[in-house]
């Protein structure tokens, strides 16, 4: 469902750290501020052009510790109307070597313009690797929401997918199995898990499980949630999520965007109705608000022919889909065709877009930042070592590195 995300929270009580999450829900959601006037990336219109500037960002860092960052995933990006600049995060896996297994985690990168970013040399936070951790395998897929009214250490509230080390068989395949998190920072460079005394579950930082993400469901036995989407209507927060309830043979039920909502940020009354039946199929929702109040959600949802033109297998996308709702509870797809898709004849996505990227939308200008396998040709987009590559449509395999990238419209 999603592809290859250490914070502050103070202690207290349960009670009390709710009370501070509760104010959450009167902050509008981010993307929407106002920004300053003028793009960094060139010329705007209300077609889809890529950004001058591409790539944004790569992969191919080597930390302190020797470990490379070998990708890019999964971003979250918007613009602080108080700090006056852009802010990023997004998953990266950390490894001493392209082919060995990653260790996931969250980066953090700010802005004056949303082109050139400044990273954070260090993670924000990590998995702890530990087999009994409901995290210990993978932090990843960040959705942020910033609180000014928050007590200083949960400023700011990142939800993440994570999952254990040990997977789940479903349909004789080993499929990782995400549930939905949530870490606190006083300035987002740095995050805390929520405190297992304030976890509905009693593990720190777990907030959501699939098998209680479908209540209306008869049948759930078990289920996985990823890739979570945090906003906020001014009294409540509504979270949307990538779904997949499965029965007790672990076969599965659905698969599809659902969605809860919740006024502390901790405790979450998913609907009834989850999955959404507008989404069905879908997955990856990134939610903006627009200047009259309603919303819209940009999404995957690529069927099997769809991906076998990306040349990617890797958590391929061939591009977003938009739906439309007036109060985050009922949405319509109004097109029936998606609303931007991946440009092969572009070296900084030649083998393909990776699910999935997050959609900003700040004074009129829309700007979908998505990582994507780029063509090495040039010297900023050499990896650091030819096995670093991609796997392609029929078993080959060529070299790539994973970059950011972005595409802007009215």
């Amino acid at each position: 469902m999603v592809g290859a995300g250490a914070p502050d929270g103070g202690p207290g009580s349960a009670e009390a750290s709710g009370g501070a999450l509760q104010d959450a829900a009167a902050q509008p959601d981010a993307d929407a501020q106002a920004a300053p006037d003028g793009s960094a990336c060139g010329p705007v219109s209300s077609t889809w052009s890529r950004c001058a500037m591409e790539p944004l960002s790569t992969a191919g860092y080597q930390q302190p510790d020797g470990r490379y960052e070998l990708s890019i995933g999964d971003p979250d990006v918007q613009f602080d109307p108080d700090a006056g600049e852009w802010l990023a995060w997004w998953s990266t896996g950390l490894a001493a070597q392209y082919s060995d297994t990653p260790q996931l985690g969250i980066k953090y990168a700010h802005s004056a313009d949303g082109a050139t970013w400044t990273i954070q040399p260090a993670l924000t936070i990590e998995a702890s690797t530990s087999a009994t951790d409901w995290d210990g395998s993978k932090v990843e897929t960040p959705s942020v929401l910033i609180v000014p009214s928050n007590p200083p250490s949960m400023r700011y509230l990142l939800y993440y997918s994570g999952a254990p080390i040990a997977t789940q068989t479903v349909n004789g395949s080993a499929v990782t199995w995400y549930q939905i998190g949530l870490a606190t920072s006083a300035d987002g460079t740095t995050f805390t898990r929520l405190p297992a005394s304030q976890s509905p579950y009693g593990e720190a930082g777990l907030v959501l499980k699939g098998v209680d993400a479908l209540p209306g469901m008869t049948g759930v036995a078990d289920g996985t949630v990823a890739d979570p989407e945090i906003a906020s209507d001014g009294t409540t927060l509504h979270l949307f999520f990538s779904s997949m309830p499965v029965d007790s043979t672990y076969t599965p039920l659905a698969f599809g965007i659902s969605q809860a909502t919740s006024t502390d940020g901790i405790h979450w009354t998913p609907a009834s109705g989850n999955p959404i039946a507008a989404l069905s199929g879908s997955k990856g929702p990134s939610v903006v608000r627009d200047a009259d109040g309603s919303w819209e959600m940009f999404y995957q949802n690529d069927s099997a022919t769809d991906l076998a033109q990306v040349p990617s297998t890797f958590n391929p996308q061939i591009g977003i889909w938009r739906a439309t709702s007036p109060d985050l509870s009922a949405w319509t797809v109004p097109s029936t065709t998606r609303d931007l898709e991946w440009d092969g004849s572009i070296n900084t996505e030649k083998y393909g877009w990776i699910a999935v990227g997050d959609m900003a939308l700040v004074n009129g200008e829309y700007r979908y930042y998505y990582p994507a396998f780029s063509y090495p040709a040039s010297g900023t987009l050499t990896p650091p070592s030819s096995d670093w590559v991609v796997p392609l449509q029929g078993g080959q395999y060529a070299t790539s590195l994973i970059v950011l990238d972005m595409a802007h419209r009215l």
